[in-house]
């Protein structure tokens, strides 16, 4: 027996029918190059800021190459994603924590004693209340002659430059020269304008005086929203009957509006109000202008323009926020992220990841368990199907067809994205989904009664350097599953992490082991490793010697018939006697923290060169 390339662990197999190079256990280790390497010990870069099981963790600080800054962490199972929007400065991140509405923080909130130190709820909420209108014509304060001139001094500012013409129409005056529709009224002044009368009226008018413009009456249409701290605008207000308020206005008149909502629900970590503001929109039947922006408080707005001119309108789909049980946020390309909640799968508005139109749900067979994006598209999983959905540049083009070859996800925090696809956790083994299909990786490495004693359910995964890192706890053992998916190589951990994160500016895998957080293979020592053989029928002759080829001292086991007959230290490639005796089945195990380069066996020692 003598192995020069080592292989990985197939625990589905029957020791004795395995690869004579392949292993019943390899723990610790890994075989990139034919021979066994142990991977270095993980090196704890930070402590996170919470007490408890730390159930998932973020490196916040992106645009800067960090092991230690900043961890933001959580006790309950939470997605974070940076926003997509390609002009951010503020590296704006989103992340549903469950039980919690989705949330949004940034450089000025992030950082602070706890992490992430403070944040907002997404999106803006939409306003609430009664919003009412009272139509009244402009105010007249006075109005003199001098001859055949009449100056009229108005209550509100004029809307039409000094040196224009208008045709006012005036009434309330009590002595009728005054009241009557004036062509060409000359605008004297800001508040000032005049226009002829008989030489012979009374002066000054008595009463109360007002004017409108002469023309026909239009309809206008109000409506408002909030807008946060972020500048982050949230959809109009509709009354009662789902319908913005209409008002039916005659040219010149004053609208004054009552009932707008003062006291906005936008909350810190604290429970805080934070201020935001207020925008008013009109339109005449077409799309909304932005009026006024107003303050939080303002509870009454006037509207004393007749017409606007404003470039701002109001965005159409409405600025939905996304719903308080909605979970799973991921980025997902061409500037949008994407989220779900039960059986409905949702995308938000292009360039806006407060605002989640219903229009763009989508809606599955069976609940919704997790999803991932890759280069195809996004993988969505559910407890009994796998659906792929395209969304391209235009979320109102996306489709969701479910795979044929399909299988349920049992894990939310199994899923990870991976080369080309996404990997999960399924009832029958870690699943492999692309754009072609679903395929189960472990389904030649472990048996479906293995990997359910593994309890898939509690599968945390990540997917590093070709491979993926499974962590599992069964009630009884908790440990890690690595899966080269090139290769199919399967190696074990003794390590279990309660969370991770893969960090693409480093390139890194980042655990939480016991409360710390640590870099995955990044220590200056190595870790202790074990990998034993298949077995092996006894020859004939029984066998006389081994030897091992490594780069520092190792343990070597051998066993016949399952019991330990030889554990000895081997320093060097010297070859060293073996015990015989009567027996029908060898295997071989070596322990240690050197590279293994060769194992042999022989039942003649001359063989051991």
């Amino acid at each position: 027996m003598k192995i020069t390339v080592f292989k990985g662990a197939a625990p589905a197999i029957d020791p004795i029918n395995i690869a004579d190079n392949a292993a019943q256990v390899a723990i610790n280790c890994r075989m990139d190059s034919g021979s066994i390497e142990p991977w270095k010990t993980p090196l704890q870069v930070a402590i996170p800021t919470k007490a408890g099981t730390i159930l998932s963790m973020y490196r916040f600080g992106q645009d800067v190459l960090s092991d230690s800054s900043y961890w933001f962490n959580w006790t309950e199972n939470t997605s974070v994603a940076r926003g997509p929007v390609a002009d951010d400065a503020t590296e704006r991140t989103y992340f549903t924590e469950d039980g919690q509405p989705p949330r949004v923080t940034d450089a000025s909130l992030a950082v602070g004693a706890d992490l992430p130190s403070n944040w907002r709820v997404l999106g803006t909420p939409q306003p609430k209340g009664t919003l009412a209108a009272s139509v009244a014509n402009r105010g007249i304060a006075s109005i003199v002659r001098s001859g055949t001139t009449a100056t009229v001094t108005t209550t509100q500012d004029i809307e039409f430059p000094v040196g224009s013409k208008f045709t006012p129409v005036i009434s309330g005056a009590a002595q009728s020269d005054y009241n009557g529709t004036f062509a060409a009224a000359v605008v004297t002044d800001i508040r000032t304008f005049t226009f002829t009368v008989p030489s012979t009226a009374v002066t000054p008018a008595t009463g109360t005086i007002s004017y409108i413009y002469d023309g026909t009456a239009e309809t206008r249409i109000y409506t408002y929203s909030w807008t946060n701290d972020l500048n982050q605008e949230g959809p109009p207000w509709v009354g009662a009957n789902e319908s913005p308020l209409v008002v039916t206005v005659l040219p010149g008149q004053i609208v004054t509006l009552t009932g707008l909502e003062s006291s906005p629900s936008f909350l810190d970590r604290a429970g805080s109000v934070i201020p935001g503001s207020k925008r008013l929109y009109r339109s005449n039947g077409g799309e909304y202008m932005l009026e006024a922006t107003l303050s939080a408080a303002a509870g009454s707005f006037t509207s004393v323009s007749s017409s606007l001119t404003s470039e701002t309108v109001l965005a159409a789909p409405y600025r939905m926020p996304p719903p308080a049980n909605a979970k799973g946020i991921i980025a997902i390309p061409n500037e949008m992220m994407a989220m779900y909640r039960d059986k409905t799968w949702m995308v938000c508005e292009r360039s806006y990841p407060h605002s989640w139109p219903t229009d763009y749900w989508m809606d599955c067979d069976y609940p919704i368990v997790g999803h991932a994006a890759f280069a195809g598209g996004v993988i969505v999983c559910t407890t009994a199907k796998t659906y792929l959905v395209q969304v391209g540049a235009d979320p109102r083009s996306a489709s969701m067809p479910a795979f044929d070859n399909t299988y349920g996800c049992v894990s939310q925090r199994s899923i990870s994205g991976a080369k080309g696809g996404i990997c999960f956790a399924s009832h029958d083994g870690l699943a492999y989904a692309t754009a072609g299909g679903v395929e189960i990786l472990t389904g030649g490495l472990i048996s479906r009664e293995q990997w359910q004693a593994l309890n898939p359910s509690s599968i945390l995964g990540a997917f590093h350097d070709g491979r993926y890192f499974g962590f599992y706890d069964n009630g009884v053992t908790k440990g890690g599953f690595i899966l080269r998916i090139d290769t199919g190589e399967l190696t074990w951990t003794d390590v279990h992490a309660t969370a991770a994160h893969v960090d693409q500016r480093s390139d890194a895998l980042f655990l939480c082991v016991n409360h710390a957080i640590v870099k995955w293979n990044s220590g200056s020592s190595y870790m202790a490793m074990r990998w034993r053989s298949k077995k092996y029928i006894k020859p004939p002759a029984s066998l006389a010697g081994a030897l091992v080829a490594a780069d520092g001292p190792v343990t070597f086991r051998h066993y016949c018939d399952g019991l330990l007959k030889l554990e000895r230290s081997v320093a060097n490639r010297e070859p060293f006697n073996l015990k015989g005796g009567r027996h029908r089945f060898d295997e071989f195990e070596i322990v240690g923290s050197s590279r293994i380069v060769e194992v042999h066996a022989s039942n003649n020692r001359r063989d051991l060169v």
